[in-house]
């Protein structure tokens, strides 16, 4: 048993490493996606089965009746979807329920992410940041996947953190307390949303305020009250960069916010195209071919879209985030915060960008948190009330 617990997070691990390589070598990418959609993450989930629940079987049911679809045209992206939502139901789960698998086992792959992305950087910052090179450096994705897989991993990284960390208490001791390559990963993170302009990630620009503070561990109530008023003057002198931010976010090219209410009512947003596959995908159920050309930009909302209502029934798990707000009135208040906003981070990416990995850390939080309060983690927090 514990073997195959170990060759299985093993394949699991290969499986997110394979997200990495491309970076080093971009005219393998089609490769690499291939052997990852094609053998490792399959191998994985089979592999997980053993000692599973009956949500979990029903969920590999749907995977099964996917790929049987297959011959009839059922386009990857959905099956790949499907895919990265067990195999992240499943990481997530294992957190919980099997010691051998922590956050410390996959700093190996955190650490790949790190130097691929600066990597990616420096070989741009050679190139002037070349907007033509930039959109043709990947043979099947974008640019945005390096900031992506940056923002995502920091997502992933800080709920398990401060999940089994501060909230459980009980798991990998080797990584609890040691902010380094916490530190690195949002400092990569924050170079290259910015470099990259990605908008999609911008909570990040919460998390870091939140982690700095709960990594200070102030206790004295006029220390913690100067940092604060710090932050909020930072807030303040930023207004107006935030502004901007979120008109260009809705409307790329546009400055002023009040112009987002007429270009609503004529349907001017880039994410019109969103509204339009759920109008096809619930026409047309087994038009598959339909559906390949209507795609949008969202990855979970046309991955909702395209199995709606059943689709419903996989965010079960992402209702357990609700009880984290019982942590707010607690010593782990900061913690919890910080979960919650790396879930809803992972989240807003795979809303809006036609992504995997997003939705695997997404998945892959939400589960975790569901089997930890499910098992009831201590409630010592809960009953440490900060006066």
């Amino acid at each position: 048993m514990l073997y195959r617990s170990e060759l299985k997070f093993q394949i699991l691990h290969l499986g997110l490493i394979l997200f990495c390589l491309p970076m080093a070598f971009p005219s393998l990418e089609t490769t690499f996606i291939v052997i990852q959609f094609g053998l490792v993450f399959p191998l994985y989930l089979f592999l997980s089965l053993y000692a599973t629940s009956a949500y979990a079987l029903c969920l590999m049911c749907v995977y099964v009746l996917l790929l049987v679809l297959v011959p009839m045209g059922m386009p990857g992206s959905i099956i790949g979807w499907m895919t990265m939502l067990c195999a992240g139901y499943f990481f997530g789960v294992s957190l919980i329920k099997e010691e051998l698998v922590t956050l410390g086992n996959i700093k190996p792959f955190l650490y790949l992410t790190l130097f691929s992305c600066l990597w990616i950087i420096l070989q741009n910052h050679r190139n002037g940041f070349s907007q033509e090179l930039l959109s043709n450096y990947f043979q099947a994705s974008s640019i945005n996947t390096v900031p992506l897989l940056m923002v995502c991993s920091v997502n992933l990284y800080c709920a398990i953190y401060y999940y089994t960390g501060c909230i459980v208490q009980n798991r990998d001791d080797t990584v609890i307390n040691k902010y380094k390559l916490l530190y690195a990963l949002l400092l990569v993170a924050i170079l290259t949303t910015v470099l990259f302009g990605f908008r999609s990630g911008s909570l990040l620009f919460v998390l870091v305020p939140l982690i700095v503070w709960e990594s200070l561990k102030i206790r004295r109530k006029v220390i913690r009250n100067i940092v604060l008023f710090l932050f909020v003057g930072l807030g303040f002198l930023s207004i107006n960069n935030i502004y901007n931010l979120v008109a260009n976010f809705f409307l790329p090219g546009r400055s002023e916010i009040v112009s987002l209410v007429g270009d609503l009512s004529e349907d001017t947003l880039r994410y019109d195209r969103i509204g339009e596959f759920w109008s096809v995908a619930g026409l047309s159920k087994l038009d598959f071919d339909v559906w390949s050309s209507h795609f949008s930009v969202s990855a979970m909302s046309d991955f909702t879209a395209s199995l709606f209502p059943l689709s419903l029934l996989f965010f079960i798990p992402a209702l357990s985030m609700l009880k984290l707000i019982g942590y707010l009135n607690s010593a782990a208040r900061l913690p919890a915060l910080i979960i919650m906003v790396s879930t809803l981070s992972s989240l807003l990416i795979s809303i809006l960008q036609p992504d995997f990995y997003s939705m695997f850390t997404f998945f892959a939080i939400t589960s975790m948190v569901f089997f930890g309060e499910k098992r009831g983690v201590p409630l010592q927090h809960q009953l440490k009330s900060i006066k």
